[in-house]
């Protein structure tokens, strides 16, 4: 995978009088509102440096605002601190980027994506649990409810993306570990029952088979109906 900067301001300035300003081919401009992101591609580090250093000064970034990552899985020994300069100061380096929601980190792995999401629901789901005791409290149907509107929407969010990452056993046990807690408090049930179990006596579709359902649907949206993704959960498994 060749290196890839990814610069992200959350301020664009109109400088062109809104039109669009004459970039190179290795370069990939994604708009939504005034937040830019820049994907500048190079066969090494330093070319990819070199381009981004001339296209900041095409395109009107609010320094305060902005930061850059540098994304390479190559596993020779290369720079990986990278100086992009903007109105003669240097953009702040990071190892992830949040864009549009998706958290976007030096690996292009999306696991940090993925912890973030796990955590917010795990979060939510705590406080919930105050208000569904076993004896008193939420019944199931305003459980089911929330769980459809507050708990899978963060976990199956750029689910296209994120279906390769969840090959990885350490990245899907934090999504079931999350749908366990809700089905624990849905279901009324103990602790001890296992992941499966608490899926068939809540009536919920397991987390892993829902995200596959989401990548597969978002694939014949687009017309992609040859890139099936396939997850297989008895062999075969990266660790």
């Amino acid at each position: 995978m060749p290196p890839r900067l990814v610069l992200r301001s959350g301020s664009l300035e109109h400088k062109y009088n809104n039109t669009t300003p004459q970039i190179y081919q290795c370069t990939t401009p994604i708009a939504f509102a005034d937040d830019l992101l820049l994907i500048i591609r190079g066969e090494s580090v330093r070319e990819a440096g070199n381009f981004a250093n001339i296209e900041m000064s095409k395109v009107g970034f609010n320094e305060a605002k902005s930061k850059t990552t540098l994304i390479s899985r190559r596993e020779r020994k290369e720079a990986k601190e990278i100086k992009i300069y903007l109105n003669n100061k240097t953009i702040k380096q990071v190892t992830t980027i949040k864009y549009l929601g998706t958290v976007i980190d030096d690996k292009f792995k999306f696991s940090q994506h993925i912890s973030h999401a796990a955590d917010k629901c795990a979060k939510l789901i705590f406080s919930l649990s105050k208000s569904a005791k076993i004896q008193w409290g939420l019944k199931h149907e305003a459980l089911i409810t929330i769980s459809k509107g507050a708990i899978l929407p963060p976990l199956l969010y750029s689910a296209p993306v994120l279906i390769d990452a969840l090959r990885y056993k350490y990245n899907r046990r934090k999504y079931v570990r999350v749908q366990r807690l809700m089905n624990i408090l849905i279901a009324k049930a103990y602790r001890t029952m296992s992941s499966e179990a608490l899926c068939i006596l809540a009536g919920t579709t397991p987390i892993i088979i829902k995200a596959e359902e989401a990548a597969k649907r978002y694939d014949v949206w687009k017309g992609h109906r040859a890139n099936i993704h396939k997850i297989d959960r008895e062999v075969g498994l990266n660790q």
